[in-house]
């Protein structure tokens, strides 16, 4: 959803480039450009964001068939998979013992 609308965003930054060309107006070429930069901006931060939101879902059939452990951490109570060592949503150690 975020990503369409950077789409749109620099659409409308082409549109701007296109009528400061027809129209023969410079206020419009400088208008566009700041507005398609925020639209690669939107863009770029909408993929990151669901890369972000991607690494943090466990993927149940790939830990089985790796024959890994999934254990809940006693500081956030979230799932996560006992060989990481540290808790993917809050960051802490999912043992106390050392390694």
């Amino acid at each position: 959803m975020r990503k369409v609308i950077g789409l749109m965003i620099g659409a409308l930054a082409i549109v701007l480039f296109a009528f400061s060309f027809f129209l023969e107006n410079i206020f419009l070429l400088f208008l566009g450009i700041p507005v398609l930069l925020i639209g690669i901006f939107v863009v770029i931060a909408s993929m990151v964001f669901e890369l972000y939101k991607k690494d943090k879902l466990i993927d149940y059939e790939l830990v089985k068939k790796s024959g890994l452990t999934l254990m809940e951490c006693k500081h956030c109570g979230k799932e996560n998979i006992k060989e990481d060592i540290y808790c993917i949503f809050c960051g802490e150690r999912l043992e106390e013992d050392e390694i």
